[in-house]
């Protein structure tokens, strides 16, 4: 169903987290084109209907840890058949079932890990988890943990830096709609698209539920404001999944991609006017975290309805802008290769820790370019059931350099780099500069 990436046992090549029903398998990569199946070896158990994953190093101790969404509760022998009115078979809605548990196994070297849910405060009993994000928003140094629940509230787990997290959504505003309602979530992502330097927190949903976009607010809060930002109406008739944040033209903003289609076989009799095919969107910032629809003009693809389910974004040709694949419930996997996203300038950065972990998942870079300061962090595992290209990508529209680049590693560690010359892909190696 969904898969993370991230290198585990720091050897310097990335290793594979596959979830799905009733099993999920962790392959070691072998570091010459072959994996090994090392589930049981490592301690990975009691998966029981897998969706999205993540690799992320909680406790800051250079090994990445795994976080792992669980659905529901669900037995192919229980008998339950669900349809349509006039009798034809159909998905079976997710509150006919008790939700999971999503699980935190943390790593303990010697490519082992423990399964510690419980005891780092993973409690909520009410999951049916679809998506998960990683990001400090509170900048303690400890990543904080987001999970997209289907009908039930989503979760914030705020790390508090000792091995252990508080859920705090509720309180933070980041839990239920503007209308204080919990929805059918499915995609997220946690970037900055206001140009303030914090994160906000971008979630889909399904048909007749607007999306979210929880803006960050002083004090940690966050508020629904996807209605002030431009992106209500056109989600009403959709249902969404896979979802980013990304800078798709370069200029220093970021943009909205996403990925609908229904879950239902025949939804023409339950949800009138939204088909089991729909197309993608496109929205385009238009500075300050007001958005505009583009889908029209994007290209061909986006005027043709398909299933669609997982979106990755990564610049497969290495040319300085993103590019989509997506992952599609019917039909074929499909490459959406970026043809005017470099009409502005950019930078690309890959990182290699060394007290940190190898892939510096959790860095966070900051750049200032053309005197406007840009943050990211680095990771991998955002939109629905995907796993994302690691490296760290800016717009910076007509700047031809950035000024200054700070990269702070989850170890601490601060590099500096100036005079940055737009345009190029950087490897940044943790306390020894660019390679």
């Amino acid at each position: 169903i969904g898969c993370a990436v991230g290198d585990y046992d720091n050897d310097g090549d990335g290793d594979l987290f596959v979830t799905g029903f009733r099993a999920a398998i962790l392959y070691r990569n072998n570091g010459n084109g072959t994996f090994s199946d090392v589930t049981r070896a490592a301690g990975i158990r009691d998966c029981q209907f897998g969706s999205s994953a993540a690799f992320v190093d909680y406790d800051v101790d250079g090994r990445l840890d795994l976080v792992v969404c669980e659905y529901v509760r669900y037995d192919l022998g229980d008998g339950l058949q669900c349809g349509t009115s006039d009798g034809k078979r159909d998905y079976c809605q997710p509150g006919y079932f008790p939700p999971l548990r999503s699980r935190l196994y943390r790593n303990i070297g010697d490519g082992r890990f423990q399964d510690v849910t419980h005891s780092a405060g993973l409690r909520s009993e009410y999951d049916k988890a679809l998506g998960v994000v990683a990001a400090d928003f509170d900048d303690n140094g400890f990543p904080d943990l987001y999970i997209a629940c289907d009908l039930t509230p989503n979760l914030l787990y705020v790390n508090q830096g000792d091995g252990t997290f508080k859920e705090e959504a509720i309180a933070r505003g980041c839990a239920l709609d503007a209308n204080a309602r919990a929805q059918a979530s499915m995609g997220v992502d946690w970037r900055d698209v206001d140009g303030d330097l914090r994160p906000d927190l971008l979630v889909t949903n399904y048909w007749q539920e607007t999306h979210n976009l929880f803006r960050a607010l002083d004090g940690g809060a966050f508020a629904d404001q996807i209605a002030a930002m431009g992106l209500t109406g056109s989600s009403l008739n959709r249902v969404g999944f896979g979802a980013g944040l990304r800078d798709l033209n370069n200029d220093g903003w970021l943009d909205v991609f996403i990925t609908n289609g229904h879950v239902l076989a025949h939804p023409e009799t339950t949800t009138p006017g939204c088909p089991r095919a729909q197309t993608d969107q496109l929205f385009l910032n238009l500075g300050g975290g007001r958005f505009r629809e583009v889908s029209d003009a994007a290209g061909p693809w986006f005027r043709t309805a398909h299933v669609g389910r997982s979106a990755v974004f990564g610049d497969v040709d290495n040319d300085g802008d993103l590019d989509i694949l997506l992952v599609p419930n019917e039909g074929a996997v499909a490459l959406l290769r970026n043809n005017g996203g470099n009409t502005g300038n950019w930078l690309q950065f890959r990182l290699i820790g060394r007290r940190s972990n190898r892939d510096g998942i959790g860095a966070r870079i900051e750049i200032t370019a053309g005197g406007r300061r840009q943050r990211d962090e680095v990771r991998s595992a955002y939109s629905y059931c995907a796993a994302n290209d690691l490296r760290v990508h800016f717009g910076i529209g007509n700047a031809v350099r950035a000024e200054r680049v700070e990269v702070r590693w989850p170890s601490g560690q601060l590099d500096v780099l100036t005079d940055v010359a737009a345009g190029r892909i950087y490897t940044v190696v943790e306390g020894e500069g660019l390679r």
